[in-house]
């Protein structure tokens, strides 16, 4: 619990890392429906890659140095580490699956350094707004994470589906739906076979 961001006296369903990573995604989901962009093919410049390669380093630097007790950390350097680390895979993941490889891909998922200056103020306004005032309510925030969360495992099956070319191309949609509702379910259901009679034997 220690590691759980608490609002209105309630912990949020994930842990302050995780919480980071889907709030960071959610942005770049609303920012992209917003934009006209979730259709994107044309990932960003290498330039603003490299950037926000660079910008996933501290959630990791992080997470790996706290694990193996080389330093302590805590929630606000995870919420803001980890937000910053969901924007970026957020913008690298959504145009993969609409990549063309024979084909001109012309809608850019960002037009360029503007766009990544607006959406990491907004992350950190979001860090700020979570960490320091009451303003958004327990519902709202974990339930932007749990959307944040749903769409990048969706994404993946997705991207997936359209790189192995799975089924009929209009049905991408459909077939990613079912195997992402699908894959919660197992996921589910490995949680309470193992991870609960795990808990009980520790504790």
């Amino acid at each position: 619990m220690e590691r759980t961001i608490f609002i209105d006296g309630m912990p949020l369903p994930f842990c302050a890392r995780d919480t980071g990573i889907y709030l960071g995604i959610f942005i770049v989901l609303v920012y992209c429906i917003v934009r006209g962009k979730l259709r994107s093919d044309r990932v960003p410049s290498t330039g603003i890659s490299v950037i926000l390669a660079i910008l996933m380093i501290p959630m990791m630097v992080d997470a790996v140095t706290s694990y193996i007790s080389i330093r302590q950390t805590d929630n606000i350097i995870r919420l803001v580490t980890g937000i910053f680390f969901g924007m970026s895979m957020g913008i690298l993941l959504i145009p993969a699956a609409n990549f063309k490889v024979y084909e001109a891909n012309k809608l850019k998922i960002i037009d360029g350094w503007i766009d990544v200056v607006i959406l990491s103020f907004i992350n950190i306004l979001v860090c700020v707004v979570i960490l320091r005032f009451s303003i958004l309510r327990w519902a709202i925030v974990a339930t932007a994470s749990i959307i944040g969360l749903v769409f990048i495992i969706g994404r993946f099956i997705f991207t997936l589906i359209k790189m192995l070319n799975i089924g009929n191309p209009k049905s991408s949609v459909l077939y990613a739906s079912v195997l992402t509702i699908i894959a919660f379910g197992l996921l589910y259901v490995l949680r309470c076979l193992l991870l609960g009679p795990i808990r009980s034997l520790i504790l």
